[in-house]
């Protein structure tokens, strides 16, 4: 519960010590969409994240088609590809306008026996995520020592938190720049709202987006836009 207020936290846990020591099963609720099950040698890791959904969105399911379908293909049946976040780009004039709908707060790894009785979690808040539809913004890795390790990109930075050795100590996230293509570039800017950092296969994970990148070198066509897609290892 690190991501609400503090007195906030305080009460519902307060609210649910009393209510477990009643036999009565707690009835915090909260906004959680589960988003990938990976299965392992000694067992299962579910990654799931935290939102708040707007308060000024009428719809109750805020994903982007106007029916409740949390799977991303309902884009491709019965709506206009023009639509699609994907089919356009930042550059283009028929860009949709976009307001911010959810706030997603955390993201949340916890481990399952081959049985189905969890174990352990790990957790990582988002740094003032705002999106304007319900996606996945967080991905995970375990490392071979058994750590999770949770990654998520915010414009041009990548934040990565790892689990300590020490169960007691509280991890902190580090941020990693996207690199750019040479030396001479500088960036102008990393578009909003596209881009996305995913697993990929093995302890590899790819990352992309969109950036305006001016050249201070040259001395004609210094500004141009540039689509990128980069591989990041998990050592």
């Amino acid at each position: 519960m690190d991501y609400l207020p503090p007195v906030q936290a305080q009460k519902t846990k307060l609210k649910a010590q009393k209510q477990k020591s009643q036999g009565r099963l707690p009835d915090y609720k909260a906004y959680v969409i589960p988003l990938r099950l990976e299965e392992r040698p000694k067992g299962y890791y579910l990654l799931a994240e935290v939102y708040f959904p707007s308060t000024n969105n009428t719809n109750p399911y805020p994903y982007w088609n106007s029916y409740y379908n949390p799977y991303p293909s309902a884009f491709l049946y019965g709506s206009s590809a023009s639509m699609n976040r994907y089919y356009n780009t930042p550059y283009q004039f028929n860009s949709p306008v976009r307001n911010s709908d959810v706030r997603m707060v955390e993201s949340v790894v916890v481990e399952f026996t081959p049985a189905g009785k969890a174990v352990r979690d790990a957790s990582m808040k988002f740094k003032e995520v705002r999106l304007p539809a319900l996606e996945q913004t967080s991905d995970f890795g375990v490392h071979k020592s058994d750590s999770v390790l949770l990654m998520y990109k915010k414009e041009e930075t990548i934040f990565i938190q790892r689990e300590h050795d020490v169960v007691e100590e509280k991890p902190e996230p580090h941020e990693v720049k996207i690199q750019l293509k040479s030396s001479d570039d500088l960036l102008r800017n990393e578009e909003d709202f596209t881009g996305e950092l995913r697993y990929w296969y093995d302890r590899h994970f790819y990352v992309w987006g969109y950036q305006t990148i001016k050249n201070i070198v040259q001395e004609e066509d210094q500004t141009r836009h540039v689509f990128y897609i980069n591989s990041l290892r998990l050592e």
